[in-house]
């Protein structure tokens, strides 16, 4: 019995056992493969989903500021046009053309009459 290995019950077993080639059962592999296609599927429709929300947030956050821009801007020559547009700088301004102010004859229907 010099150098020889012996094998006991279990080890022997299971080394017998993985010796022989083991059944390949198809529905199985073709179970598993559709279980990780339909998750991959559903996990990418999710993620579409999501990246389709995020992006219509960006979107609006994005027009909310231009629209705050837009209102600011406007009222700043809303106030600009008032200011240029108001009667005494008019008046000014038709006096130092050599203008005088319209009549009751200069308009169209008379006056109101």
């Amino acid at each position: 019995m010099a150098h020889k290995t012996l094998i006991y019950g279990s080890y022997a077993a299971s080394y017998r056992r993985s010796k022989v080639s083991k059944k390949i059962d198809v529905k199985q592999i073709v179970k598993n493969f559709a279980e990780k296609l339909l998750m991959g599927v559903l996990l990418s429709g999710i993620l579409f989903f999501a990246g389709g929300v995020f992006y219509r947030g960006y979107q609006w956050l994005k027009l909310r500021t231009i629209k705050q821009e837009l209102l600011a801007e406007h009222s700043q020559l809303l106030t600009k046009y008032k200011s240029l547009t108001a009667r005494s700088v008019l008046l000014r301004k038709a006096k130092k053309l050599g203008l005088r102010p319209p009549q009751r004859e200069d308009f169209i229907n008379g006056g109101g009459k």
